[in-house]
């Protein structure tokens, strides 16, 4: 699961780069050539996130959480937990159908443009949106709750959870800089986008 959002992230970045068209397009058909991928997605990526969910939702009802305590900040963040993990279950079973399984379903290449079409629809704009923070959001803090729990305190282990928090941060602006890309592939960005999508192309040239 790991590789597949590392690969991700590649295609992201990709996506925004120079010659974003035709880098993404190239990255993508080297993945669609990895043997039985479709198979490997199922009982590798997919399954054991079923199995997450299904553990995930088994250890939600271990505990009670009171939201509107303003004493238990813990509680608060555990019950956010559990909204994002139905919320990017949720995603990525979208994300899985919206892309490679109707692609998979119409025999059609996914590429750039795939993209493009999908992102015209205001409500998938908004639903990816939501999706990749609510997955970056319970993917960190249930790394952070595993390093509690495993008895990583010490400044070694702050300096690593800080590092994962700029991480995190760091990809979530990457995913949805690439996801405004694909929004205005057609058109100009606003105003106030524009600069910023021009900066990081500017980067991710040098």
């Amino acid at each position: 699961m790991g590789f597949y959002g590392f690969f991700a992230l590649i295609l992201a970045g990709l996506a925004l780069g120079p010659d974003g068209f035709k880098n993404f397009n190239t990255a993508l058909r080297v993945f669609s050539h990895f043997p039985l991928l479709f198979l490997f997605e199922i009982l590798f990526l997919y399954g054991p996130l079923l199995f997450y969910f299904l553990y995930g939702l088994a250890r939600l009802t271990e505990r009670e959480t009171h939201l509107f305590n303003p004493l238990s900040a813990a509680n608060t963040l555990y019950f956010f937990q559990g909204v994002t993990l139905f919320l990017s279950f949720a995603f990525l079973a979208y994300h899985f159908y919206a892309t490679r399984f109707l692609a998979y379903l119409t025999q059609t290449s996914l590429d750039y443009l795939w993209m493009v079409r999908l992102f015209e629809n205001p409500l998938h704009v908004l639903a990816y949106n939501v999706g990749v923070f609510s997955l970056l959001f319970h993917y960190g803090y249930s790394l952070r709750q595993a390093m509690i729990d495993s008895g990583c305190k010490n400044a070694r282990s702050n300096f690593v959870l800080r590092a994962l928090v700029f991480l995190l941060l760091l990809m979530l602006v990457i995913f949805l800089l690439a996801i405004l890309n694909f929004v205005y592939h057609y058109n100009d960005p606003p105003a106030f986008l524009g600069p910023v999508i021009h900066f990081v192309r500017d980067v991710l040239s040098r």
